[in-house]
Protein backbone atom coordinates (compact mmCIF):
# COMPACT_ATOMS: atom_id res chain seq x y z
CA UNK A 1 0.00 0.00 0.00
CA UNK A 2 2.92 2.40 0.65
CA UNK A 3 4.20 2.02 -2.43
CA UNK A 4 1.29 2.61 -4.21
CA UNK A 5 0.76 6.01 -1.96
CA UNK A 6 4.39 7.01 -3.03
CA UNK A 7 3.48 6.79 -6.70
CA UNK A 8 0.16 8.62 -6.73
CA UNK A 9 2.09 11.23 -4.60
CA UNK A 10 5.05 11.53 -7.24
CA UNK A 11 2.61 11.37 -10.22
CA UNK A 12 0.61 14.53 -8.55
CA UNK A 13 3.66 16.48 -7.47
CA UNK A 14 4.91 15.69 -11.00
CA UNK A 15 3.93 18.47 -12.86
CA UNK A 16 4.73 21.01 -10.34
CA UNK A 17 8.21 19.60 -10.73
CA UNK A 18 8.38 19.82 -14.23
CA UNK A 19 7.18 23.13 -14.67
CA UNK A 20 10.20 24.29 -12.32
CA UNK A 21 12.47 22.42 -13.85
CA UNK A 22 11.30 23.71 -17.21
CA UNK A 23 11.42 27.47 -16.65
CA UNK A 24 14.72 26.60 -15.12
CA UNK A 25 15.52 25.43 -18.85
CA UNK A 26 14.45 28.24 -20.62
CA UNK A 27 15.71 30.33 -18.09
CA UNK A 28 19.37 29.06 -18.85
CA UNK A 29 18.49 29.25 -23.01
CA UNK A 30 17.70 32.75 -22.49
CA UNK A 31 20.78 33.83 -20.70
CA UNK A 32 23.24 32.28 -23.19
CA UNK A 33 21.15 34.23 -26.10
CA UNK A 34 21.78 37.68 -23.78
CA UNK A 35 17.73 37.57 -23.00
CA UNK A 36 18.67 38.40 -19.17
CA UNK A 37 15.35 39.92 -18.48
CA UNK A 38 13.60 37.29 -19.74
CA UNK A 39 15.86 34.96 -17.99
CA UNK A 40 14.59 36.86 -14.57
CA UNK A 41 11.31 36.74 -15.02
CA UNK A 42 11.65 33.14 -15.96
CA UNK A 43 12.78 32.22 -12.85
CA UNK A 44 10.50 34.05 -11.11
CA UNK A 45 7.61 32.77 -12.69
CA UNK A 46 8.32 29.27 -10.95
CA UNK A 47 10.01 30.42 -7.68
CA UNK A 48 7.37 30.57 -5.35
CA UNK A 49 6.82 26.39 -6.64
CA UNK A 50 10.78 25.83 -6.37
CA UNK A 51 10.21 27.25 -2.54
CA UNK A 52 7.47 25.16 -2.19
CA UNK A 53 8.96 22.26 -2.94
CA UNK A 54 11.89 22.60 -0.78
CA UNK A 55 14.84 21.14 -3.01
CA UNK A 56 17.68 22.64 -1.88
CA UNK A 57 19.50 22.07 -5.34
CA UNK A 58 16.71 23.69 -6.99
CA UNK A 59 16.25 26.55 -5.06
CA UNK A 60 20.05 27.22 -4.71
CA UNK A 61 20.42 27.06 -8.61
CA UNK A 62 17.48 29.49 -9.33
CA UNK A 63 19.07 32.22 -6.71
CA UNK A 64 22.64 31.85 -8.16
CA UNK A 65 20.35 31.92 -11.70
CA UNK A 66 19.19 35.63 -10.71
CA UNK A 67 22.04 36.57 -9.51
CA UNK A 68 24.23 35.78 -13.07
CA UNK A 69 21.10 37.95 -14.96
CA UNK A 70 21.14 40.50 -12.10
CA UNK A 71 25.27 40.89 -13.24
CA UNK A 72 24.63 40.76 -16.68
CA UNK A 73 22.31 43.55 -16.77
CA UNK A 74 24.42 45.82 -14.50
CA UNK A 75 22.46 45.47 -11.39
CA UNK A 76 25.18 44.64 -8.80
CA UNK A 77 23.19 45.40 -5.54
CA UNK A 78 20.18 42.83 -6.56
CA UNK A 79 22.93 40.26 -8.00
CA UNK A 80 24.59 40.84 -4.40
CA UNK A 81 21.21 40.36 -2.36
CA UNK A 82 20.53 36.70 -4.51
CA UNK A 83 24.10 35.41 -4.08
CA UNK A 84 24.06 36.24 -0.64
CA UNK A 85 20.42 33.77 -0.20
CA UNK A 86 21.85 30.91 -2.52
CA UNK A 87 25.39 31.29 0.29
CA UNK A 88 22.98 30.80 2.90
CA UNK A 89 21.41 27.67 1.62
CA UNK A 90 24.87 26.19 0.37
CA UNK A 91 25.93 26.38 3.83
CA UNK A 92 21.85 25.42 5.55
CA UNK A 93 22.27 21.92 3.38
CA UNK A 94 26.08 21.84 3.19
CA UNK A 95 26.01 22.31 -0.29
CA UNK A 96 29.08 23.06 -2.69
CA UNK A 97 29.81 26.60 -2.25
CA UNK A 98 32.93 27.28 -4.05
CA UNK A 99 31.46 28.79 -7.43
CA UNK A 100 29.13 31.48 -4.74
CA UNK A 101 32.39 32.34 -3.12
CA UNK A 102 33.66 33.01 -6.40
CA UNK A 103 30.54 34.80 -7.76
CA UNK A 104 30.46 36.76 -4.15
CA UNK A 105 33.88 37.74 -5.11
CA UNK A 106 33.41 39.13 -8.96
CA UNK A 107 30.21 40.79 -7.50
CA UNK A 108 32.48 42.51 -4.63
CA UNK A 109 35.14 43.26 -7.12
CA UNK A 110 32.43 44.82 -9.90
CA UNK A 111 31.37 47.25 -6.72
CA UNK A 112 34.72 48.21 -6.06
CA UNK A 113 34.93 46.64 -3.00
CA UNK A 114 37.75 44.32 -3.95
CA UNK A 115 38.96 43.38 0.25
CA UNK A 116 35.59 41.65 0.43
CA UNK A 117 36.59 40.09 -2.95
CA UNK A 118 40.00 38.93 -2.01
CA UNK A 119 37.99 37.49 1.35
CA UNK A 120 35.72 35.24 -0.24
CA UNK A 121 38.15 34.49 -3.28
CA UNK A 122 40.33 32.88 -0.84
CA UNK A 123 37.51 30.95 0.77
CA UNK A 124 36.78 29.43 -2.94
CA UNK A 125 39.86 29.03 -3.75
CA UNK A 126 40.81 26.82 -0.62
CA UNK A 127 37.22 24.98 -0.92
CA UNK A 128 38.77 24.03 -4.85
CA UNK A 129 42.23 23.10 -3.45
CA UNK A 130 40.49 20.65 -0.98
CA UNK A 131 38.21 18.93 -3.37
CA UNK A 132 41.18 19.31 -6.36
CA UNK A 133 38.60 21.01 -8.29
CA UNK A 134 41.86 22.51 -10.49
CA UNK A 135 39.82 24.77 -12.85
CA UNK A 136 38.03 26.77 -10.81
CA UNK A 137 40.82 26.98 -8.33
CA UNK A 138 42.85 28.85 -11.46
CA UNK A 139 39.63 30.64 -11.86
CA UNK A 140 39.96 32.12 -8.32
CA UNK A 141 43.67 32.63 -8.35
CA UNK A 142 43.32 34.56 -11.67
CA UNK A 143 40.11 37.06 -9.81
CA UNK A 144 42.65 37.45 -6.83
CA UNK A 145 45.07 38.59 -9.28
CA UNK A 146 42.33 40.66 -10.44
CA UNK A 147 41.22 42.06 -7.60
CA UNK A 148 44.95 42.84 -6.36
CA UNK A 149 45.73 44.49 -9.33
CA UNK A 150 42.34 47.05 -8.87
CA UNK A 151 44.04 47.59 -5.34
CA UNK A 152 47.43 48.50 -7.66
CA UNK A 153 49.14 45.85 -4.75
CA UNK A 154 50.88 44.51 -7.74
CA UNK A 155 53.47 41.94 -6.31
CA UNK A 156 50.28 40.06 -5.01
CA UNK A 157 49.13 40.55 -7.95
CA UNK A 158 51.56 39.18 -10.17
CA UNK A 159 52.27 36.69 -8.02
CA UNK A 160 48.59 35.14 -7.92
CA UNK A 161 48.35 35.43 -12.11
CA UNK A 162 51.83 33.75 -12.15
CA UNK A 163 50.04 31.15 -9.69
CA UNK A 164 47.62 30.19 -12.27
CA UNK A 165 49.91 30.35 -15.09
CA UNK A 166 52.03 27.16 -13.21
CA UNK A 167 49.16 25.27 -13.49
CA UNK A 168 48.38 25.80 -17.03
CA UNK A 169 47.01 22.64 -19.13
CA UNK A 170 45.22 21.73 -21.87
CA UNK A 171 41.22 23.24 -20.73
CA UNK A 172 43.29 26.55 -19.76
CA UNK A 173 45.17 26.55 -23.09
CA UNK A 174 41.76 26.13 -24.76
CA UNK A 175 39.88 27.91 -23.04
CA UNK A 176 39.15 31.39 -24.54
CA UNK A 177 37.57 33.58 -21.72
CA UNK A 178 39.42 32.67 -19.23
CA UNK A 179 42.61 33.11 -21.11
CA UNK A 180 40.54 36.62 -21.85
CA UNK A 181 40.64 36.91 -18.46
CA UNK A 182 44.19 36.57 -17.75
CA UNK A 183 45.23 38.80 -20.54
CA UNK A 184 43.28 41.89 -18.93
CA UNK A 185 44.61 40.96 -15.65
CA UNK A 186 48.13 41.51 -17.93
CA UNK A 187 46.59 44.90 -19.24
CA UNK A 188 46.12 46.50 -16.19
CA UNK A 189 49.74 45.66 -14.70
CA UNK A 190 50.77 47.21 -17.79
CA UNK A 191 52.37 43.82 -19.32
CA UNK A 192 51.07 44.35 -22.64
CA UNK A 193 53.53 41.40 -24.40
CA UNK A 194 52.15 39.08 -22.30
CA UNK A 195 48.10 40.42 -22.40
CA UNK A 196 49.07 39.96 -26.40
CA UNK A 197 50.30 36.33 -25.93
CA UNK A 198 47.23 35.24 -24.10
CA UNK A 199 44.17 37.24 -26.24
CA UNK A 200 46.13 35.95 -29.45
CA UNK A 201 45.78 32.26 -27.39
CA UNK A 202 41.90 33.18 -26.57
CA UNK A 203 41.16 34.66 -30.31
CA UNK A 204 42.28 31.25 -31.89
CA UNK A 205 40.43 29.35 -29.68
CA UNK A 206 37.36 30.57 -30.06
CA UNK A 207 34.53 28.46 -30.93
CA UNK A 208 30.68 28.24 -32.48
CA UNK A 209 29.97 27.73 -28.52
CA UNK A 210 30.96 31.09 -27.94
CA UNK A 211 28.32 33.93 -28.30
CA UNK A 212 28.26 36.82 -30.03
CA UNK A 213 29.02 39.22 -26.81
CA UNK A 214 31.99 37.04 -26.09
CA UNK A 215 33.77 37.07 -29.65
CA UNK A 216 32.87 40.99 -29.35
CA UNK A 217 34.53 41.54 -26.06
CA UNK A 218 37.79 39.06 -26.56
CA UNK A 219 38.00 40.54 -30.60
CA UNK A 220 38.50 44.18 -29.36
CA UNK A 221 40.33 43.48 -26.42
CA UNK A 222 42.63 41.79 -28.83
CA UNK A 223 42.83 44.93 -31.36
CA UNK A 224 43.40 47.34 -28.41
CA UNK A 225 45.96 45.52 -26.96
CA UNK A 226 47.54 45.37 -30.77
CA UNK A 227 47.53 49.10 -30.46
CA UNK A 228 49.50 48.97 -27.10
CA UNK A 229 52.06 46.73 -28.88
CA UNK A 230 52.02 49.14 -31.75
CA UNK A 231 50.72 47.03 -34.88
CA UNK A 232 47.99 47.15 -36.91
CA UNK A 233 44.24 47.06 -35.59
CA UNK A 234 41.19 46.41 -37.19
CA UNK A 235 39.01 50.05 -36.28
CA UNK A 236 35.83 48.19 -37.34
CA UNK A 237 35.47 45.65 -34.92
CA UNK A 238 34.96 48.33 -32.04
CA UNK A 239 32.02 50.47 -34.25
CA UNK A 240 30.27 46.40 -34.30
CA UNK A 241 30.80 45.98 -30.44
CA UNK A 242 29.03 49.45 -29.91
CA UNK A 243 26.12 49.05 -32.19
CA UNK A 244 25.97 45.23 -30.46
CA UNK A 245 26.19 46.83 -27.20
CA UNK A 246 23.54 49.10 -27.35
CA UNK A 247 20.87 47.15 -29.64
CA UNK A 248 20.87 44.67 -26.73
CA UNK A 249 20.70 47.61 -24.13
CA UNK A 250 23.40 46.17 -21.79
CA UNK A 251 24.89 49.07 -20.11
CA UNK A 252 27.49 47.16 -18.37
CA UNK A 253 29.25 46.17 -21.78
CA UNK A 254 27.71 49.58 -23.71
CA UNK A 255 29.87 51.11 -21.41
CA UNK A 256 32.98 48.92 -22.09
CA UNK A 257 32.42 49.48 -25.70
CA UNK A 258 32.44 53.66 -25.17
CA UNK A 259 35.82 53.18 -23.19
CA UNK A 260 37.25 51.33 -25.80
CA UNK A 261 35.86 53.34 -28.95
CA UNK A 262 37.61 56.50 -26.47
CA UNK A 263 40.69 55.36 -27.24
CA UNK A 264 40.58 54.30 -30.86
CA UNK A 265 38.98 57.39 -31.99
CA UNK A 266 41.47 59.66 -29.79
CA UNK A 267 44.53 58.03 -31.29
CA UNK A 268 42.95 57.62 -34.20
CA UNK A 269 40.77 60.69 -35.33
CA UNK A 270 40.41 63.59 -32.33
CA UNK A 271 41.00 63.93 -28.75
CA UNK A 272 38.02 65.79 -28.22
CA UNK A 273 35.81 63.60 -30.25
CA UNK A 274 37.58 60.18 -28.16
CA UNK A 275 36.53 62.32 -24.23
CA UNK A 276 32.88 62.56 -25.60
CA UNK A 277 33.33 58.27 -26.03
CA UNK A 278 34.80 58.57 -22.03
CA UNK A 279 32.44 60.63 -20.91
CA UNK A 280 29.40 58.62 -22.05
CA UNK A 281 31.30 55.26 -20.23
CA UNK A 282 32.41 57.25 -17.26
CA UNK A 283 28.98 58.19 -16.80
CA UNK A 284 27.38 54.63 -16.82
CA UNK A 285 29.85 53.06 -14.64
CA UNK A 286 29.10 55.92 -12.18
CA UNK A 287 25.70 55.57 -12.37
CA UNK A 288 26.12 51.48 -11.16
CA UNK A 289 28.31 52.61 -8.74
CA UNK A 290 31.38 51.43 -10.44
CA UNK A 291 33.41 54.54 -9.51
CA UNK A 292 36.82 52.36 -9.44
CA UNK A 293 36.11 51.03 -13.31
CA UNK A 294 35.50 54.51 -14.07
CA UNK A 295 38.89 55.76 -12.41
CA UNK A 296 40.87 53.23 -14.14
CA UNK A 297 39.55 53.37 -17.87
CA UNK A 298 40.00 57.20 -17.31
CA UNK A 299 43.36 56.99 -16.22
CA UNK A 300 44.22 54.21 -19.17
CA UNK A 301 43.00 56.92 -21.45
CA UNK A 302 45.23 59.55 -20.17
CA UNK A 303 47.90 56.95 -20.50
CA UNK A 304 47.03 56.23 -24.01
CA UNK A 305 47.07 59.47 -25.18
CA UNK A 306 50.47 60.48 -23.23
CA UNK A 307 48.41 63.70 -21.29
CA UNK A 308 48.16 64.53 -17.86
CA UNK A 309 44.76 65.98 -18.03
CA UNK A 310 42.03 66.98 -20.55
CA UNK A 311 39.58 69.89 -20.32
CA UNK A 312 36.35 68.70 -21.42
CA UNK A 313 36.06 65.80 -19.49
CA UNK A 314 32.58 64.69 -17.40
CA UNK A 315 34.49 63.57 -14.41
CA UNK A 316 38.60 64.50 -13.71
CA UNK A 317 40.90 61.84 -11.58
CA UNK A 318 40.22 63.77 -8.36
CA UNK A 319 36.32 64.15 -8.79
CA UNK A 320 36.36 60.07 -9.52
CA UNK A 321 38.70 59.85 -5.96
CA UNK A 322 36.51 62.40 -4.30
CA UNK A 323 33.15 59.85 -5.57
CA UNK A 324 34.90 56.47 -5.03
CA UNK A 325 35.39 57.34 -0.92
CA UNK A 326 31.90 58.07 -0.88
CA UNK A 327 30.50 55.12 -3.27
CA UNK A 328 32.62 52.74 -1.09
CA UNK A 329 30.68 54.66 2.06
CA UNK A 330 27.51 53.67 0.52
CA UNK A 331 28.17 50.60 -0.96
CA UNK A 332 29.14 49.08 3.04
CA UNK A 333 25.51 50.57 3.49
CA UNK A 334 24.20 48.48 0.43
CA UNK A 335 26.12 45.43 1.68
CA UNK A 336 24.51 45.46 4.95
CA UNK A 337 21.09 46.22 3.29
CA UNK A 338 21.49 43.42 1.07
CA UNK A 339 22.84 41.18 4.33
CA UNK A 340 19.63 42.33 5.95
CA UNK A 341 17.46 41.84 3.12
CA UNK A 342 18.85 38.03 2.29
CA UNK A 343 18.84 37.13 6.08
CA UNK A 344 15.00 38.20 6.42
CA UNK A 345 14.25 36.15 2.78
CA UNK A 346 15.43 33.49 4.36
CA UNK A 347 13.56 33.97 7.30
CA UNK A 348 10.60 33.93 5.61
CA UNK A 349 11.62 31.23 3.09
CA UNK A 350 11.64 28.63 5.91
CA UNK A 351 8.57 29.98 7.47
CA UNK A 352 6.92 29.36 3.76
CA UNK A 353 8.88 25.70 3.56
CA UNK A 354 7.32 24.98 6.99
CA UNK A 355 3.87 25.79 6.07
CA UNK A 356 4.71 23.83 2.95
CA UNK A 357 5.68 21.06 4.88
CA UNK A 358 2.53 21.16 7.01
CA UNK A 359 0.36 21.03 3.41
CA UNK A 360 2.35 17.95 2.12
CA UNK A 361 1.44 16.13 5.00
CA UNK A 362 -2.03 17.25 4.66
CA UNK A 363 -2.33 16.24 1.19
CA UNK A 364 -0.90 13.18 2.23
CA UNK A 365 -3.55 12.47 4.69
CA UNK A 366 -6.35 13.20 1.96
CA UNK A 367 -4.42 10.93 -0.54
CA UNK A 368 -4.51 8.03 2.58
CA UNK A 369 -8.18 8.82 2.54
CA UNK A 370 -9.15 8.19 -0.86
CA UNK A 371 -6.87 5.61 -1.54
CA UNK A 372 -8.83 3.76 1.48
CA UNK A 373 -11.92 4.73 -0.29
CA UNK A 374 -11.01 4.21 -3.44
CA UNK A 375 -10.09 0.36 -2.03
CA UNK A 376 -13.34 -0.30 -0.63
CA UNK A 377 -15.17 0.96 -3.38
CA UNK A 378 -13.09 -1.35 -5.25
CA UNK A 379 -13.83 -4.17 -2.73
CA UNK A 380 -18.01 -3.96 -2.92
CA UNK A 381 -17.78 -3.73 -6.57
CA UNK A 382 -16.00 -7.04 -6.49
CA UNK A 383 -18.58 -7.97 -3.90
CA UNK A 384 -21.27 -6.46 -6.33
CA UNK A 385 -19.58 -8.73 -8.73
CA UNK A 386 -20.03 -11.99 -6.55
CA UNK A 387 -23.96 -11.09 -5.93
CA UNK A 388 -24.62 -10.53 -9.56
CA UNK A 389 -23.04 -13.58 -10.75
CA UNK A 390 -25.37 -15.24 -7.56
CA UNK A 391 -28.28 -13.19 -8.99
CA UNK A 392 -28.10 -14.27 -12.75
CA UNK A 393 -27.46 -18.22 -11.53
CA UNK A 394 -30.62 -17.27 -9.74
CA UNK A 395 -32.31 -16.17 -12.83
CA UNK A 396 -31.37 -19.31 -15.04
CA UNK A 397 -32.98 -21.33 -12.61
CA UNK A 398 -35.96 -19.39 -12.71
CA UNK A 399 -35.76 -19.79 -16.91
CA UNK A 400 -35.59 -23.37 -15.92
CA UNK A 401 -38.40 -23.23 -13.70
CA UNK A 402 -40.22 -21.02 -16.37
CA UNK A 403 -39.32 -23.91 -19.09
CA UNK A 404 -40.84 -26.66 -16.62
CA UNK A 405 -43.65 -24.92 -15.38
CA UNK A 406 -44.50 -22.85 -18.88
CA UNK A 407 -47.82 -21.89 -19.90
CA UNK A 408 -48.07 -23.51 -22.84
CA UNK A 409 -47.43 -26.90 -20.63
CA UNK A 410 -50.44 -25.18 -17.82
CA UNK A 411 -52.61 -25.08 -20.69
CA UNK A 412 -52.01 -28.38 -22.57
CA UNK A 413 -52.94 -30.03 -19.25
CA UNK A 414 -56.13 -27.53 -18.70
CA UNK A 415 -57.03 -28.46 -22.28
CA UNK A 416 -57.09 -31.87 -21.44
CA UNK A 417 -58.51 -32.08 -18.28
CA UNK A 418 -61.25 -30.21 -19.75
CA UNK A 419 -62.03 -31.59 -22.58
CA UNK A 420 -62.29 -35.19 -20.93
CA UNK A 421 -64.80 -33.42 -18.47
CA UNK A 422 -66.72 -32.09 -20.91
CA UNK A 423 -66.54 -35.57 -23.24
CA UNK A 424 -68.92 -38.34 -21.87
CA UNK A 425 -67.25 -40.83 -23.30
CA UNK A 426 -64.83 -40.34 -20.39
CA UNK A 427 -66.43 -40.16 -17.34
CA UNK A 428 -66.34 -44.05 -17.12
CA UNK A 429 -63.04 -44.04 -18.15
CA UNK A 430 -61.25 -43.56 -14.76
CA UNK A 431 -57.99 -44.92 -16.29
CA UNK A 432 -57.60 -41.44 -18.16
CA UNK A 433 -58.88 -39.30 -15.68
CA UNK A 434 -56.17 -40.66 -13.25
CA UNK A 435 -53.51 -40.16 -15.91
CA UNK A 436 -54.21 -36.61 -16.10
CA UNK A 437 -54.13 -36.39 -12.60
CA UNK A 438 -51.09 -38.36 -12.34
CA UNK A 439 -49.33 -35.75 -14.96
CA UNK A 440 -50.83 -32.60 -12.87
CA UNK A 441 -49.26 -34.33 -9.93
CA UNK A 442 -45.93 -35.26 -11.16
CA UNK A 443 -45.46 -31.34 -12.68
CA UNK A 444 -46.13 -30.14 -9.70
CA UNK A 445 -43.64 -32.20 -7.82
CA UNK A 446 -40.80 -31.52 -10.46
CA UNK A 447 -41.55 -27.40 -9.59
CA UNK A 448 -41.19 -28.27 -6.01
CA UNK A 449 -38.34 -30.00 -6.18
CA UNK A 450 -36.45 -27.43 -8.76
CA UNK A 451 -37.29 -24.82 -6.15
CA UNK A 452 -35.85 -26.47 -3.47
CA UNK A 453 -32.67 -26.97 -5.15
CA UNK A 454 -32.40 -23.13 -6.22
CA UNK A 455 -33.19 -22.39 -2.88
CA UNK A 456 -30.29 -24.49 -1.19
CA UNK A 457 -28.04 -23.19 -4.34
CA UNK A 458 -28.39 -19.57 -3.13
CA UNK A 459 -28.10 -19.97 -0.08
CA UNK A 460 -24.38 -22.12 -0.23
CA UNK A 461 -23.35 -18.95 -2.47
CA UNK A 462 -24.59 -16.48 -0.18
CA UNK A 463 -22.40 -18.11 3.06
CA UNK A 464 -19.33 -18.24 1.04
CA UNK A 465 -19.63 -14.53 0.38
Amino acid sequence: MKKYILILIAVCLLPMNLMSRDCLDKSWKQYKNHEYQQAIESINSCLDDIISDGKPKEMDYAFFGLANNYIKLGDVDSALKYILIAYDLEKKYELDQSKTLNELGLIYIEKGMNHQAIYYLKKAKELNLNSNNKIEYKRNLSNLGFAYTNLEMKDSATAYLNSALKMSDDELKTNPMLLNYLAVSFFQNKDYSKSLYYLEQSFKNLTTKNNQLEIFIISTNLELVKLYNNMEINSSIFKEYLTFTKAKQNSRYFADANYKMSIIVSKEKDLKEGTRYLNVANSIYVELGNILKAKEITKTFLLANKISKVSNLKYSENELTELLNIEYSKQLEKDLEARISSDSYIVNMKEELYYSEISFYMVLSILISVLFTIGIAIYRIRKNNYIKMLIESYNNYLELIYQLDSNRLKLNLSKITNYMALDNTFREKQIFTELVDEVVKDTNMIRKTVKSGIDFQQNKRLNNV
